[in-house]
């Protein structure tokens, strides 16, 4: 969660913030208190194809982003058709929530469906699978706050954004097959990529790993784990 600052090794709730979990790291003395545990409630789905232009159905291959100066969540999600093979029938699209729970589709005006450009899709480079956006407040470029991963051919380039709806490639590309994913590390400034990759020394399915600090220059991937084929 974005709403968090960093005390030392903790991470520390602002003031006034509802916590979904707290544990023992932020709470110095229990004397008198006791810990009650409540049922969770299930709502379902809380982002379903309601639209033409959402496709049959929808699928998330990114977080919901909290993004503190709007006082929303944000969520990037592909919008899948009919004959949709992995590598064409989807576009891509963005809700917004107060809440996470009740998500509004805002009427961006940027990609043409059906001769109308009312609707919440948003274009990506060259029409590409657009995968695994995160939100990084604090890079000082605000024209690159908003990151991401463009599927090619070969594997992942990664992209950049000031808003989440325009999108701008870089110069790196990191091998992997289709089920490659990357996750962020706010508080050590990292980007980790993992890669589907064959390895000559493992049989099946196996992954590689390669870091970023500035997620332009990655390191040179490496085996993450694999099953051997002894």
């Amino acid at each position: 969660d974005e709403r968090m600052n960093t005390g030392g090794n903790r991470m520390v709730p602002d003031p006034g913030i509802r916590q979904l979990f707290l544990d023992n790291n932020l709470v110095e003395e229990t004397a008198g208190l006791s810990r009650t545990l409540n049922q969770p409630e299930k709502w379902g789905p809380v982002l379903k194809a309601e639209n033409p232009w959402e496709g049959g159905c929808v699928a998330t291959f990114s977080p919901p982003m909290w993004i503190r100066d709007d006082s929303i969540y944000k969520q990037v999600y592909e919008c899948r058709y009919e004959g949709y093979t992995g590598k064409d029938g989807h576009r891509y699209a963005l809700a917004v929530s107060s809440d996470g729970i009740h998500w509004e589709k805002p009427n961006l005006g940027l990609v043409e469906f059906n001769g109308s450009k009312e609707n919440n899709l948003f274009p990506t480079p060259d029409n590409r699978r657009l995968v695994h956006v995160v939100y990084d407040p604090d890079d000082p470029d605000r024209d690159r706050r908003y990151k991401g991963l463009v599927t090619v051919p070969k594997g992942r380039v990664p992209v950049v954004s000031a808003d989440c709806l325009h999108w701008e490639k870089l110069e790196a590309e990191l091998p992997s097959g289709d089920a490659g994913t990357m996750a962020f590390d706010r508080e050590k400034r990292l980007f980790m990529a993992l890669l589907k990759r064959a390895n000559p020394t493992t049989v099946g399915r196996s992954y590689d790993v390669s870091f970023s600090e500035d997620f332009e220059e990655w390191t040179e991937p490496r085996l993450m784990f694999g099953m051997d084929k002894d």
